[in-house]
């Protein structure tokens, strides 16, 4: 990774990190990324040939036989870097390589509750999520987004990453629990403690969080079924029972994908095991090397991919090069 840090750098491409790790450059604009690569292709003497699919790779006993939509090409070696293209896919099947089940990876997560969706646009900045899906469990703590289809944002990002094929194989159905503070059930516990002590007259729905956007607080509120006549002294046990588990375990139920098929990246693709890490090239087809989203790997959101997709091809371009097969 600082490798390719400094790669942009040099090249006038300043990059920023966020708290939680993700790497972005300071314009906050991907076209900056694009054009340095670009220009950098061309210096390079790079060919791109436009509107020329490559629709079969055959081996012959020099190297490969490549036909695209117009013409044909020869070449002693060939690098599959496609991304998640089924065509991609295809390609690298009918060299002999196994293609383990792509799945879509990173999305945003579906849930059908008015009272969320009515919520729509208000983010949280360190909330923890905690994400069941059939006997599995993951959790991540971090900002995320309140949408009108559901949970949006790096935090629920990730987890979509981390959780991708366990979700692809339960339709993409699981729930959540939500500590909305991020700061657990205790610290909730004291903030009522707070309340009560020194705002015993104050109407509880009139209250404020200093970690929660009020409409939110009231949202959850009223989820427990608290009166809005209720004052802080009158609270009962119940009450403040059901209020804690609103603020720190707030049920939610996932109904699938977000709406727009918005996923970033697949996961699936060749199996690692066909491929020879130190140089990217085939065990399979000598002569063939695979790099970035063909792979069965995926990242999480924030330059991960990125990173992947770069490591690979500089590896898989040493080694094509040079002829190293192992």
């Amino acid at each position: 990774p600082r490798d390719t840090r400094d790669w942009f750098e040099q090249r006038g491409v300043t990059l920023k990190t966020e708290s939680d790790g993700r790497v972005f450059p300071v314009s906050d604009d991907s076209q900056s990324i694009i054009d340095c690569l670009q220009t950098a292709a061309q210096e390079a003497g790079v060919q791109v040939l436009l509107k020329q699919s490559v629709k079969r790779i055959q081996t012959n006993e020099s190297g490969f036989n490549i036909t695209c939509e117009h013409e044909s090409f020869h070449s002693n070696n060939v690098i599959l870097c496609c991304g998640g293209n089924k065509h991609g896919h295809q390609l690298a099947a009918s060299l002999g390589h196994t293609i383990i089940k792509p799945l879509p990876s990173i999305f945003t997560f579906s849930i059908k509750a008015k009272w969320l969706s009515a919520l729509s646009g208000l983010s949280l900045q360190n909330a923890a999520v905690q994400l069941q899906v059939g006997a599995d469990q993951w959790t991540h703590q971090g900002p995320f987004l309140i949408t009108h289809w559901g949970l949006s944002g790096p935090a629920i990002l990730r987890l979509s990453a981390f959780a991708a094929r366990a979700l692809g194989e339960h339709n993409y159905h699981g729930s959540l629990q939500i500590d909305w503070t991020g700061n657990g059930a205790q610290a909730v516990q004291s903030f009522i403690d707070r309340q009560r002590k020194q705002h015993g007259k104050a109407l509880v729905c009139n209250t404020k969080h200093p970690d929660l956007p009020q409409r939110l607080l009231q949202a959850l509120i009223k989820r427990a079924q608290i009166d809005t006549t209720t004052r802080w002294s009158e609270l009962s046990k119940q009450s403040a029972a059901a209020l804690i588990q609103q603020l720190s375990a707030c049920p939610l139920n996932i109904s699938g994908k977000g709406l727009f098929k918005e996923e970033f990246v697949t996961s699936g693709g060749i199996d690692r095991n066909e491929i020879h890490w130190w140089t990217m090239h085939s065990k399979i087809c000598p002569g063939l090397f695979a790099a970035g989203e063909i792979l069965d790997v995926d990242g999480v959101t924030g330059g991960f991919n990125f990173q992947n997709a770069w490591t690979t091809a500089y590896l898989a371009g040493l080694g094509a090069s040079s002829g190293t097969s192992s």
